[in-house]
This record gives structure tokens, C-alpha cells and sequence, in this order.
């Protein structure tokens, strides 16, 4: 495996998130990120915790938004709920094959999505500040991100930390990438 995947799985996982014995560690990632979400797996499953891994893959999410009537765009899942109430922790690895996957989807469905799951974020929002929930955010190099000009100069994947990153900080705008003086 490539030791740049291995060495962000374990800044994710043993510094991001800090993974304990017996935390629910859910892993989102897109199916491109397949090389970073076992990386992740294992390191959560070294450190005692218990993955749960959601696996995607950018046209689904089209394909749902496509084809769902106005009832299906506003039920949300059970196990999405019970996720958001009860996990410990939160990997998401950005990645997908096509970035520009849901400019074809009317905006009025994304809207109707997005409100449907308000709750779950609101949810997610609560916990975090709470310090009942600790997630970080990161990008997976993958051909179609680095065809965007901004990413391809110099990108590298740093992950954006959840609760517990920015009490760290003494300025939530000090882990921004741009903001002067932030990790690198």
C-alpha cells in the first residue's frame, strides 16, 4: 500500500478522531477511496474500536436524486438516524470519479434532500459541540479532483478536524488551509 494513504489513515484515525477502545467509528468514503477506508478500518480495528463502513459510489447518489418522487427525497432512513444519534466518531473521505455528477439533478430536489436530512445535521452539530462526537473530514487524491485547477497546484489531502481538533486551536480559522500560520 502506498505509505501516503497508510500515514493519513493513521493522522485520521489515531490523531483526528483519536480512536478508543469500544468507540462506533463510522467510515464514509467513496468507493474510489477504497485504499483509504481499509487503511482506516484496520488502524480503527488496531486501536479497539468498531468500524462501521459506508461505502458509495458518486452516481447512487444521482441516481437516488434522479429517480425519487417528492415522498422518497423527504424519508429519511432509520439507520441514518440511528447513526447520527449514536456513533462515536466520523471518517468522511471525500472522493469520486465525477465531480460535476449532480449538475444534471434539479436544484429543487437537492433542496428538498437537504431539508429532509436537516435534522440529522442539526443532530451531528449538537453532539460535536457537545464533545459527545468527534469527526474529521478529508479528501482522497483521485483523478477527477486533481483535474480541478485549484486542487491540482499543490493539493495535498489535509483533513479538516472535527470537535475535538478545534479545541485545540486557538482560532477555529487557524485550521482553514489559507489561513496564515495553519499546519501544513
Amino acid at each position: 500500500m502506498d505509505p501516503r494513504i497508510e500515514k493519513l489513515a493513521d493522522i485520521l484515525v489515531n490523531y483526528s478522531i483519536e480512536v478508543k477502545k469500544g468507540d462506533w467509528v463510522v467510515i464514509n468514503g467513496d468507493a474510489i477511496a477504497a485504499p483509504l477506508v481499509k487503511a482506516a478500518t484496520r488502524l480503527v480495528l488496531e486501536a479497539g474500536g468498531n468500524p462501521t463502513i459506508l461505502l458509495s459510489d458518486g452516481s447512487i447518489g444521482e441516481t437516488q436524486l434522479r429517480y425519487s418522487s417528492d415522498e422518497q427525497l423527504k424519508w429519511v432512513s432509520p439507520v441514518s438516524k440511528l447513526i447520527y444519534e449514536k456513533a462515536d466518531a466520523f471518517i468522511n473521505i471525500i472522493a469520486g470519479d465525477n465531480t460535476r455528477a449532480l449538475s444534471g439533478i434539479d436544484p429543487a430536489k437537492q433542496a428538498k434532500k437537504s431539508a429532509a436530512t436537516r435534522e440529522l445535521t442539526e443532530t451531528f452539530l449538537k453532539r460535536s459541540a457537545a464533545g459527545k462526537l468527534n469527526w474529521v473530514i478529508t479528501s482522497s487524491p483521485t483523478p477527477s479532483l486533481l483535474r480541478i485547477p485549484w486542487i491540482s497546484r499543490g493539493w495535498s489531502p489535509a483533513p479538516y478536524h472535527g470537535s475535538r481538533a478545534m479545541r485545540r486551536s486557538p482560532s477555529p480559522l487557524a485550521w482553514r488551509p489559507d489561513f496564515p500560520g495553519a499546519p501544513r
